[in-house]
């Protein structure tokens, strides 16, 4: 769970393992990496992933990128 201003956002488990990995050092290839390492998944896949859900962040102005 996620909450912002409006209300509140309800993350799916691998959303919020990916923003427990934001912290503002990291890239997303980076946590993309991180991710494929510690579930046994497709980094392209990930990445994919990833960038989708901090891209929709932003455009919510939850995530500053």
């Amino acid at each position: 769970m996620l909450l912002i201003p409006e209300g509140v956002i309800e993350l799916s488990d691998s959303a919020s393992a990916v923003l427990e990995l934001v912290d503002g050092r990291r890239s997303t290839h980076e946590i993309a990496g991180a991710l494929g390492t510690m579930y046994d998944a497709s980094y392209e896949e990930i990445e994919n992933d990833v960038c989708s859900l901090c891209s929709d962040l932003q455009e919510r102005g939850v995530l500053t990128i």
